[in-house]
């Protein structure tokens, strides 16, 4: 049986490498899901970008967004990897460190 370090180890490997043989895998798996119209995710990513491109130059709102998506993360990364929501869990992540910065 796998080890929970050989199984986070194993997932960080496969999120970070350039494997075109994972790539395939996963989208054999959830092309039909990421093609789905209109799919909750490609909405709330349409809606993201729109909020903050009306923020991007309020600082006050980009530092409580960050704080609130900071405190926030935690709680939806540990739901959404579990779940298979990895393309999420690792875009919201990205957008809270680039709203950081």
């Amino acid at each position: 049986m796998e080890t929970l370090d050989q199984a986070r180890d194993t997932i960080l490997k496969e999120l970070t490498a350039d494997d075109s043989e994972v790539r395939r895998d996963y989208l054999k798996h959830f092309e039909a899901t990421l093609r789905q119209s209109p799919s909750p995710w490609l909405k709330a990513s349409v809606r993201w970008r729109e909020f903050d491109a009306k923020i991007k130059e309020d600082e006050k709102a980009r530092v409580c967004l960050g704080f609130g998506i900071r405190r926030d993360t935690p709680t939806f990364f540990n739901e959404a990897v579990p779940s298979g929501q990895t393309v999420a869990a690792g875009n919201l992540f990205r957008q809270v460190m680039r709203v950081l910065r």
